[in-house]
């Protein structure tokens, strides 16, 4: 992720992030979508299957295949995780998160 140039700066600045903070950011996003596949499996009875993979554009969305009791399929919809920090009071996403169809989310 860092080597690629991921994430390079904070949404909305042109603040450089750090190599810490590019980790942290990233492990919190991954742990927000591993809480999401937990509370799906445990509560709703659902099976989900996360994209953990490392893209050379763009990140397609996070859930790639659902299951309940049988064969998985294609969600219906374009489902997209997020996690915040926990003072964070907004969710900002960037142009790319709802102007561009490979990226944006119904949900």
């Amino acid at each position: 992720m860092h080597f690629r140039g991921y994430v390079l700066s904070d949404w909305g600045t042109g603040r450089q992030r750090e190599f810490g903070q590019k980790m942290s950011n990233w492990v919190r996003g991954q742990l927000g979508e591993i809480g999401v596949q937990y509370f799906c499996q445990s509560i709703l009875k659902l099976d989900i299957e996360l994209d953990f993979d490392m893209h050379e554009e763009i990140v397609p969305q996070d859930v790639l295949f659902i299951s309940q009791d049988g064969p998985k399929h294609k969600p219906k919809n374009k489902i997209d995780i997020k996690s915040s920090k926990p003072k964070s009071a907004y969710l900002v996403l960037s142009p790319n998160e709802v102007e561009l169809d490979k990226r944006k989310s119904d949900v």
